[in-house]
């Protein structure tokens, strides 16, 4: 009887352990990113992982006759399926003659063969019990570790939640208020006048007439003080030159969480949203009052949560190109400004967009381009292309919004221009630097007047508010 009773707790041992380490990993990503993924939307993939795991378990606890081998294979099996995308390198490294169906076959069968013919054949069961329990022990320490570095998070978000009502409340005291919308964009890489005729050979006139004859006011000189997005958004979102190239990553992203932009606007009597995926821009503080449904977990490339999980495990062929990633990142935008211009008045709308942004993705129409040219700067088509598209989708927004919303405020802003970063035989060596700092500014000011030429992109926002709000923001020097 007693032995009876020990062979169940074995038993759920191993079932807690698979359990444990078929949800550890995608648990990991989630608490390593817990401001931006929602848990109920990510909920499904920990299920899934967990429920893979205990299959597997019934499956080699049957060939292998005991469901503490059983639970041992599955163990490591888990271990490899999370993380096969670093395998898999190791493998084509050694091997380049491997492709993924070689690769998967052989790892599966070696963890079968290693499991059955060293540890069913020459150890006894109490010593396969015994490596399940230290990888158990181990994986419950990694858990509590990472669950206990991410409690100020979590109890952001629990605040956050208690407060909603009170946020609700806020937004509805300013219903009464009438203000004009505003819709602030930033498209990443979205390069000047200049930068396109000096290196790309290629003229946007015809969309600066597009944005004339929208009553956009247009600026063709206008040069921020560095070619770095996140220098460059830091001083955006706080009006004014707070931090430069030399200072922290860590300093610029505290800065983004409490904003003057966005402090201001809700002085005003704004309720702020965000349009896409506009928390990727690391304002954390602000996160919880943005509207961003379905888009948290979206990275600023178009990829959502599960993507960046399922890209490390076997399972990474499923993952969805990123046409479909940034298809859906633009949908999204898009479906979000429709919302706003049919139902909301007094919002201050946010919204950041990676185009045309390496990777290249599209060609001038929108159509997917081949995965070999997403990092092509050699190629000077594929930037000019992907471009091209972003100006379409610009069209897009405008005529949305004019049409339906004629009284709102619109800022379009670039941070930099065309860097080829990425390329180091034409980064730094290509396109001169004073021209990387070059950027595309224009604003729609309810459709009159208002002269930008030549202005930053922080003295264009100070201007605008200025005019807007009747503050002091006298226009600062660039450094």
């Amino acid at each position: 009887m007693l032995d009876g009773g020990c062979g169940v707790m074995k038993n759920k041992t191993s079932i807690l352990s698979v359990v444990l380490i078929s949800g550890y990993f995608p648990l990991f990503l989630y608490l390593r990113n817990v401001e931006e993924i929602q848990f109920s939307s990510y909920f499904l993939i920990i299920l899934c992982s967990v429920l893979i795991g205990i299959g597997l378990m019934v499956l080699f606890s049957v060939l292998l006759k005991s469901v503490a081998s059983g639970a041992l294979t599955t163990n490591l099996f888990m271990i490899v399926f999370s993380n096969y995308a670093y395998i898999s390198i190791l493998f084509e490294n050694l091997f380049p003659f491997l492709k993924y169906w070689h690769i998967v076959p052989l790892i599966c069968l070696g963890l079968y063969l290693l499991v059955y013919l060293f540890f069913e054949k020459q150890t006894n069961r109490q010593f396969i019990q015994d490596i399940t329990n230290v990888i158990t022990f181990v994986f419950l320490g990694l858990l509590i570790i990472n669950t206990i570095s991410a409690l100020p998070s979590i109890q952001r978000i629990v605040a956050n939640t208690f407060n909603k009502r009170d946020i609700e409340i806020a937004e509805k005291s300013s219903t009464n208020v009438n203000l004009p919308n505003i819709y602030y964009f930033i498209f990443d890489e979205f390069s000047s006048e200049k930068v396109m005729k000096d290196y790309y050979d290629y003229d946007i006139s015809e969309f600066i007439t597009f944005l004339i004859d929208h009553n956009f006011n247009y600026s063709s000189l206008s040069r921020n003080e560095s070619h770095k997005t996140i220098t460059i958004t830091t001083n955006y979102m706080n009006l004014d030159y707070v931090v430069t190239d030399d200072d922290s990553t860590s300093k610029k992203m505290e800065l983004k969480k409490t904003p003057l932009l966005f402090t201001l606007a809700k002085e005003q009597g704004y309720t702020l949203r965000g349009l896409g995926v506009a928390n990727n821009m690391g304002i954390d503080e602000q996160i919880m009052e943005f509207e961003v449904k379905g888009t948290i977990g979206l990275t600023i490339g178009g990829e959502t949560a599960k993507d960046l999980y399922m890209k490390q495990t076997v399972l990474y062929p499923l993952v969805t190109g990123r046409k479909a990633s940034f298809a859906g990142m633009i949908s999204k935008l898009q479906e979000d400004v429709k919302n706003v211009v049919q139902y909301e008045k007094n919002v201050f709308c946010f919204g950041y967009l990676f185009l045309p942004h390496e990777p290249f993705v599209f060609d001038k129409n929108g159509n997917e381009i081949d995965s070999s040219h997403y990092y092509d700067w050699k190629n000077q088509e594929y930037y000019r292309d992907q471009y091209i598209y972003t100006t379409k989708v610009i069209k897009n927004l405008v005529k949305m919004i004019i049409d339906s919303d004629p009284d709102a405020v619109i800022i379009i802003q670039s941070d930099h221009s065309a860097r080829a970063a990425s390329d180091q035989d034409l980064y730094m060596k290509w396109i001169e630097i004073s021209d990387m700092r070059t950027m595309f500014n224009a604003v729609y000011m309810q459709g009159e007047s208002f002269p930008i030429d030549g202005k930053s992109g922080v003295n264009t926002l100070r201007s605008v508010f200025s005019e807007l709000w009747n503050v002091d923001l006298p226009g600062v020097e660039v450094p």
